[in-house]
């Protein structure tokens, strides 16, 4: 499956603005670029502002904040490059993959991806960054979505 950049950034726009409308202050505090790691439980968007992005908080989110998760079958850094397909997630997790028990996630959010793709696949870090920011009201627009 080809999962196009311009695709991706308009799904992180929607789960930003979810974000910014379902997560508390608070936990949008706790977000830090440092630390930051789409590929772990702890330091990935939804585990730093939750402890993991297996808890039962961190699930409710992105059933609210993602209009779509992405799929990811075969691992590697750059996740954008391994997008097989995608699905709405819900509480029951049919297919977000993120249980209380589950030690191996397949299933990713939209900035979990573009995160990867920052990172790894040839994407800006300092966008990642900035969409930190942003979650952290340091940063008024998403320009760099555009």
């Amino acid at each position: 499956m080809e999962f196009d950049i311009k695709d991706l950034k308009e799904l992180v726009k929607k789960e930003v603005a979810n974000l910014k409308k379902f997560a508390t202050v608070k936990e949008r505090r706790r977000l830090s670029f440092l630390n930051l790691g789409a590929e772990s439980t702890e330091r990935c968007i939804y585990g730093q502002m939750t402890g993991s992005c297996f808890s039962e908080r961190a699930n409710q989110l992105i059933v609210k904040c993602c209009e779509e998760v992405l799929e990811v079958t075969k691992y590697q850094w750059n996740l954008c490059d391994t997008v097989t397909k995608t699905c709405k997630p819900t509480l029951d997790n049919t297919c977000t993959g993120r249980t209380l028990l589950s030690g191996y996630n397949t299933w990713y959010s939209p900035i979990e991806i573009f995160i990867s793709y920052n990172e790894f696949g040839g994407g800006s870090p300092s966008d990642s960054l900035k969409l930190i920011e942003y979650l952290r009201n340091k940063r008024k627009t998403l320009d760099f979505l555009n």
